[in-house]
């Protein structure tokens, strides 16, 4: 009588937004405040601090062009599309790369980038202080 199913639906989708929304925005803080705490943090030096926020940079844009090339000129729109999908993953191995490379010339001393620390035994501890295999 009322339809009421129309009425979820549009709820549903509006609080899929507002959740990505809320993830994206929780993403981007976290960004932010990371590259701001390695300038205003004393134990980090300034060639840290600008080795850390050119990798995280060159990564951001890498992502962000790849992403757009969908509407480009180059290769078909097959492979373009594939590509674009994997816009992220594709940044994420090359800002790595970028950090090895930071890490090889200069040196782990002078460029402690912070990687993802795993101890000798396979075990890492996760944020609730449980231990993963």
């Amino acid at each position: 009588m009322f339809s009421l199913s129309n009425a979820i639906k549009k709820v549903t989708r509006f609080t899929e937004e507002l959740f990505s929304v809320l993830i994206s925005v929780i993403f981007i803080y976290s960004a932010i405040d990371y590259f701001v705490n390695l300038f205003t943090d004393t134990e980090v030096t300034n060639g840290e601090a600008k080795a850390g926020l050119i990798v995280g940079l060159v990564t951001f844009f890498t992502a962000l062009g790849i992403r757009n090339s969908r509407n480009g000129a180059l290769f078909n729109q097959w492979v373009r599309n594939r590509v674009a999908d994997f816009a992220p993953v594709i940044a994420i191995a090359l800002g790595l790369g970028l950090a090895w490379a930071f890490i090889g010339h200069y040196g782990i001393e002078k460029v402690d980038l912070d990687m993802l620390k795993i101890s000798d035994d396979g075990i890492s501890s996760t944020t609730l202080g449980t231990d993963v295999r």
